[in-house]
């Protein structure tokens, strides 16, 4: 399942978990149980609402025993650091790029990632195909025998992925 399906499907289910969401209180607690329920659907993309309400009062519950929020004020926001675990993102794209990047600001990583899932909604699949295999580590007369395709038509396709990487990232 690839993020954006479960995304998705995210989406369809806390419109159902709504009612349940707004009744939590505090607003910490609410994106905890909303963490919760996202953290459950990644394990069982079926489950019942029953299980996900449950997932959410164990992340709530967890939250409360280890006593501090990040939003609580203890924190300054340039102590925040998000360890950055594998999330493979459209055929591995976005974990290549970022493996290197073990710990960054919050802010760095989101719009990274803002502009990685716009870059590869802008690639066809023959440019997909090119990026995977040059992150492979593919010289370019391999990915063209590959793919079956002239240096020129190579060269046309690199550019208009250059291009696209400039249109999502800028």
């Amino acid at each position: 399942m690839t993020n954006q399906e479960l995304e998705s499907i995210y989406e369809e289910r806390m419109n159902r978990l709504a009612p349940y969401i707004r009744s939590i209180p505090n607003d910490d607690l609410a994106q905890e149980a909303r963490i919760g329920i996202y953290e459950a659907l990644k394990k069982d993309p079926d489950a019942n609402n029953t299980y996900l309400r449950r997932s959410a009062g164990w992340r709530i519950a967890n939250s409360l025993k280890r006593g501090r929020s990040v939003d609580n004020g203890h924190w300054k926001r340039d102590q925040i650091k998000i360890v950055h675990h594998d999330q493979s993102s459209a055929d591995g794209m976005f974990s290549f790029i970022f493996k290197n990047r073990m710990v960054i600001p919050l802010d760095d990583l989101v719009n990274d990632k803002i502009g990685m899932d716009r870059f590869v909604t802008y690639l066809t699949d023959v440019e997909r195909k090119i990026v995977n295999q040059k992150l492979d580590g593919w010289p370019d007369n391999r990915i063209e025998a590959e793919l079956n395709i002239s240096h020129r038509q190579f060269m046309k396709i690199r550019e208009e992925i250059l291009s696209k990487i400039e249109l999502s990232f800028s």
